[in-house]
């Protein structure tokens, strides 16, 4: 029984190494992909003195704490953003360690979980989802649902989620006029619809409705004004988290 402790708890501070290194590449595509930037080259540097940080700079949470939140060679502010991504990344991963079990379809999980991350974190930045990023989350999706031999499953999700978020965009465009809802929302409904299948979709369409004008109003509220934009996609991945962190969840 004691040894069976120490490996699952041997596991577990695995998975937060790993949610954090990951974590931290995350933070990469979230500045780079935006940009139109190479997620390769040039290495890891700082955005303001362009000076290329040392492995010492590029420590998951540690590196921020220890230069608190600035720059070595520059002094410039490194935005919080970094550390915050890094550890809500380790916590997602043990969060779906605990739930599904150190099993095999674990990795379709944390992928799945690293990459509606980046796609939240850079919707809320820019007001967009890259393509590139929902692509990837579609076709892992698809492998996903292939190796649980329910391909047809996930493509019904996948069309079923297009049709629905097609539907919206058409609906918003016609009411409120153009970018009231957006085309990267309908492809990323689509992505999410192939992981969780059709049943899901209306459930999570549903929830990220519900979520998003709560979170609307409580914007509206503070502002002191009704004329309030707010990005759909971070909602719709709080809405697919929910639906699989739950005990009864859908996957």
């Amino acid at each position: 029984m004691n040894s069976d402790i120490g490996f699952l708890l041997a596991a577990y501070f695995f998975t937060l190494l790993l949610g954090l290194a990951i974590g931290s590449f995350l933070n990469v595509l979230i500045y780079r992909v935006p940009r139109g930037l190479s997620i390769v080259w040039p290495p890891s540097h700082c955005p303001v003195c362009g000076h290329r940080l040392a492995w010492k700079d590029n420590i998951p949470l540690l590196s921020y704490l220890l230069l608190r939140g600035k720059c070595r060679y520059c002094g410039a502010r490194i935005s919080p953003r970094y550390p915050l991504v890094e550890a809500a990344n380790a916590l997602l991963y043990l969060g779906l360690a605990w739930r599904f079990g150190f099993q095999r379809l674990l990795v379709f999980y944390w992928a799945l979980a690293s990459l509606i991350l980046a796609l939240s974190v850079i919707d809320l930045e820019h007001h967009r989802l890259p393509d590139p990023l929902t692509l990837a989350l579609g076709i892992i999706g698809f492998l996903y649902q292939l190796s649980r031999h329910q391909w047809m499953y996930g493509l019904l999700g996948g069309i079923l989620g297009l049709l629905l978020g097609g539907l919206i965009y058409l609906l918003a465009t016609w009411v409120y006029g153009p970018n009231a809802f957006g085309l990267g929302d309908v492809k990323y409904l689509a992505a999410i619809g192939v992981w969780g299948g059709p049943f899901a979709v209306p459930i999570i369409l549903f929830l990220a409705s519900l979520f998003g004008t709560l979170g609307g109003l409580i914007i509206a509220w503070r502002r002191r004004t009704l004329r309030v934009g707010i990005p759909f996609g971070p909602f719709l991945s709080g809405a697919f988290l929910l639906t699989i962190l739950l005990p009864q969840g859908i996957m």
